[in-house]
């Protein structure tokens, strides 16, 4: 039976739950068969500008990959190795990622998503979408809150563990 959504938004909703994926905690988690990915985040930025997602992923379950990911707000979306280079961060591309079982961190110090060619800016207190693609967990869409543009973490802002 199809349906006439009234918001992307309900559409969304079903779709996640026709999938697995649930949404947790008020929104900052995002559960799909064995992972659960936690504390997504990005900095503000403007539009054309590129931007970097951070996270937490947990596996409960066999090993996986994250492939890489896409967003309707970028470009495209890679997965990268960051690095200081003369003060400043540099980005490489890594190709997909081993998500062991335990836990493992997309943050400031290692790993991330880099968002390229912004379609529009990212502001403070804003929250995106972004499709995460794994080997066997298939896509996953999670919600990404835009912090300061100089955080240096999720800032657990609207809530609590």
């Amino acid at each position: 039976m199809l349906r006439n959504f009234r918001t992307p938004r309900a559409a969304l909703a079903v779709i996640l739950l026709c999938s697995g994926a649930r949404a947790e905690d008020a929104g900052h988690a995002t559960a799909a068969g064995d992972l659960k990915i936690v504390h997504a985040w990005t900095r503000a930025a403007d539009a054309g500008s590129d931007a970097l997602v951070f996270m937490e992923i947990e596996n409960a379950g066999p090993a996986d990959r994250l492939m890489g990911g896409r967003s309707a707000r970028a470009g495209s979306v890679t997965v990268v190795g960051l690095t200081i280079v003369d003060g400043d961060v540099a980005t490489t591309a890594t190709g997909p990622v081993d998500v062991p079982p335990g836990e493992i961190e997309l943050d400031p110090g290692g790993l991330a998503l880099e968002l390229r060619d912004l379609g529009e800016p990212l502001v403070v207190g804003s929250e995106m979408e972004v499709i995460l693609t794994f080997e066997r967990a298939g896509d996953v869409v999670i919600p990404v809150e835009v912090e300061a543009i100089d955080a240096r973490q999720h800032s657990h802002a609207g809530h609590e563990h």
